[in-house]
């Protein structure tokens, strides 16, 4: 069935690794950034420059999780509380968090 923009804002189809739609932000969020991290992905597109990150990188995200998924989260990779009760009881000293 075809799909409609009039009807859905997810109409989406790939396009060399990344989607394009009926709206660039719902492609965006339903893209994965198997592209982003692919240089030849991204010369194809003649766009942009490929992000610079190893793919020994440690993430809880998949590389082809989607961006819409990992925005859902937030983008946090890790987040800790460390709690310290110098001086004063419950006294919260940081919260660290890496994105």
């Amino acid at each position: 069935e075809k799909c409609n923009c009039g009807l859905s804002s997810k109409c989406v189809q790939s396009s060399r690794g990344m989607m394009a739609g009926c709206y660039p932000l719902e492609a965006l969020l339903q893209s994965t950034f198997q592209c982003f991290y692919n240089q030849t992905c991204i010369d194809s597109h003649n766009v942009f420059q490929a992000l610079n990150i190893s793919s020994s990188t440690s993430s809880q995200f998949l590389i082809n999780s989607s961006i819409e998924s990992i925005l859902n989260k937030l983008m946090v990779e890790d987040y800790s509380i460390n709690i310290s009760y110098e001086k004063t009881l419950c006294n919260k000293k940081s919260t660290t968090y890496l994105v």
